[in-house]
């Protein structure tokens, strides 16, 4: 695949993941594919289906705004670093504004690998139980 098209995809999945459906997860992210979030290595999701039953929590719990600050695209490795900021679905009130980098590897048009970066200190308070 070519840059632009890998950069196409992980733009349109950095800034829509809070809405994605199941199945459009699984319309990007590769049969195998591996959703790292780097701080705590030890919590792999294999598979579209384990990557999304993860982020549904989020989805569900928060209102999501990304904003996309800078991409780099080098063949089949896209990088992405954004704000992501969180709200109670409740209130509105914001709980965590989060810088994350994502690292994503590509094959044949999906992500093969994504891993997130971040300071899981500022993500604790918010994680499920």
């Amino acid at each position: 695949m070519c840059g632009a098209v890998n950069h196409s995809l992980c733009n349109d999945l950095c800034s829509s993941w809070p809405k994605l459906t199941r199945e459009q997860f699984a319309e990007v992210m590769a049969p195998d594919c591996r959703y790292i979030n780097i701080p705590w290595p030890d919590q792999v999701c294999t598979g579209p289906d384990e990557s999304f039953d993860f982020l549904r929590y989020f989805q569900t719990t928060y209102e999501i705004e990304i904003a996309i600050l800078r991409e780099v695209v080098g063949g089949d490795v896209v990088m992405s670093e954004r704000l992501e900021t969180f709200r109670r679905a409740s209130d509105g009130v914001v709980v965590l504004e989060l810088p994350v980098t994502g690292v994503f590897g590509m094959r044949d048009g999906m992500v093969a690998e994504m891993r997130d970066y971040f300071d899981s200190a500022a993500v604790t308070p918010i994680m499920p139980v």
